[in-house]
């Protein structure tokens, strides 16, 4: 392996609600993952410990968002939620750039912040206080889309100036609103003028990733979360039910 290969894979495990899959490693990358498990090791994975005892949601999202500030050396970066496996090669992923510096998948079941905002709100992912205010700020600025991506997994040439201006923009904005990367990664690519590709498939039935369920304090068990994770991948089709019902609710509850 070259002293600094152009390519990092790279993962963040806080607070012990993921399980790490060991990586199948490929000499044209290095494996990094962050967490603040002090029991945490890898055969296959570099892990870098941190503290992020002060908020563990926002320094793993700062992890996610800023691989510049991580990784100066490399050209490329191929972040992953913790729950996905990368089971191709780092250079099959990055054929997904095609002319642009970022890539990502395309939303499974929502087509716009809007709809992800009403799913944040009912589940509970996050305070009304902080995600109102950031929608009706969208549609004060007439912002819309109807590609709503899906942020789990990212490809980016981290080091262009283009893509270090989205992330620092996407950085700022969910540092200053809801924590739910989602809602804002749209916005950011809108404001800062930001082409990406998508990737085809979704990011739970693709030929890149395989992916594993979330272990938290609703999921206590294994088979409970690896049902969790079949009925995720079931309800796909109930979609437009869902997303009528969300938009009903939230319009009495919430105005938005």
């Amino acid at each position: 392996m070259n002293q600094h290969p152009k390519i990092v894979v790279y993962t963040a495990i806080m607070g012990k609600r993921d399980r790490l899959l060991e990586a199948s490693p490929h000499p044209d990358a290095d494996y990094i993952c962050y967490t603040d498990d002090s029991e945490l090791s890898s055969e296959t994975w570099t892990i870098r410990h941190i503290d992020a005892s002060q908020n563990p949601r926002l320094t793993a999202r700062r992890l996610k968002l800023l691989p510049h500030e991580l990784f100066p050396e490399y050209k490329y970066s191929i972040w992953h939620d913790a729950t996905l496996s990368l089971v191709a090669t780092p250079r099959t992923a990055l054929d997904y750039l095609k002319d642009n510096k970022i890539a990502l998948f395309k939303h499974s079941r929502r087509i716009n912040v809007y709809q992800e905002a009403r799913e944040v709100l009912i589940l509970k992912r996050d305070l009304p206080s902080c995600v109102i205010p950031q929608i009706k700020r969208y549609r004060q600025e007439c912002f819309f889309d109807n590609v709503l991506c899906a942020t789990g997994v990212l490809i980016r040439e981290h080091n262009h100036p283009d893509i270090k201006r989205l992330m620092t923009f996407w950085w700022e904005e969910l540092s200053q609103n809801s924590v739910r990367d989602q809602l804002s990664f749209n916005y950011a690519a809108w404001k800062t003028n930001t082409p990406f590709s998508i990737i085809p498939g979704n990011i739970l039935n693709n030929p890149l990733f395989t992916a594993q369920p979330r272990l938290d304090s609703k999921t206590r068990n294994h088979k409970e979360a690896e049902a969790e994770l079949r009925s995720s991948l079931s309800i796909r089709g109930r979609g437009i039910l869902r997303n009528t019902r969300n938009y009903l609710v939230c319009k009495l509850r919430w105005g938005i």
